[in-house]
């Protein structure tokens, strides 16, 4: 029974810390994610070049 109890309430807190979505995302945020994104697959090109 407790950890049922433990396991609803992480999911509301869970629940309530999601966004909705990337459109509720800062500016800010959205450059992290794109910088990131763009360093990844720079780091692919350079493998898959290197091979």
């Amino acid at each position: 029974m407790a950890s049922n109890r433990n396991t609803n309430s992480t999911r509301r807190a869970t629940a309530q810390a999601v966004p909705a979505g990337i459109s509720s995302w800062t500016r800010e945020r959205k450059i992290y994610l794109a910088i990131g994104v763009l360093a990844s697959l720079a780091g692919v090109l350079l493998i898959a070049f290197s091979l």
